[in-house]
């Protein structure tokens, strides 16, 4: 019997717009044997968890599964939300009670994901934070190398230069003051971090 578990986990930063970091971390029968990480684009960095979810489904699917072996693959997150999905998700399609008019679309991408594993046992866990450090971390620095590439590693700077152009705009398009001192406020607080 071949056990497979996967830990995910996905990193942003919201001043960054439009990218996320996503990394999973396989072991088999206990023995880390890949780990992959990566950055993408995204218009919504609150779906990061589950593009990186869905993402470790299809490579898992397409690198491991085996129709001659029994199997088992227990994806492991720290994201509660996207477990109860994937669940949900799970169990409408194996009694085949899927309604597909019903689904928003990541809903459709998992549950297109998760019947690449029709013949194997799929399982989807929710850990505590702790036990998912490795996939963090990797995420993590993957997003954190990803910056200093885009010359973005020193983030204070990068949020006080944008908070500037922010209030630059806003002078130049006639916002009200009360803005303008609150923005000028946030400026000076990120001075003395």
């Amino acid at each position: 019997m071949e056990v497979y578990e996967i830990y995910t986990d996905a990193s942003f930063l919201s001043k960054v717009p439009l990218k996320y970091s996503g990394a999973y971390i396989v072991y088999l029968n206990s023995k880390k044997i890949y780990e992959n990480s990566y950055v993408r684009h995204i218009k919504n960095e609150g779906k990061a968890e589950i593009y990186n979810l869905n993402k470790s489904i299809v490579d898992i699917a397409n690198r491991y599964i085996s129709r001659d072996k029994k199997q088992i693959f227990i994806f492991k997150t720290d994201c509660k939300g996207n477990v109860s999905i994937c669940n949900n998700i799970l169990n409408n399609v194996i009694t085949n009670t899927i309604d597909y008019k019903t689904l928003n679309k990541e809903e459709m991408m998992i549950s297109s994901s998760i019947k690449r594993f029709k013949n194997s046992n799929l399982i989807f866990k929710w850990i505590p934070r702790d036990e998912n450090k490795e996939a963090d971390l990797l995420a993590k620095t993957t997003f954190e190398n990803k910056l200093k590439n885009m010359g973005l590693d020193n983030k204070i700077k990068y949020m006080q230069d944008d908070l500037t152009y922010t209030l630059n705009k806003w002078r130049y398009w006639g916002i009200g003051k009360k803005y303008i001192d609150r923005l000028n406020k946030l400026i000076l607080e990120l001075d003395e971090v």
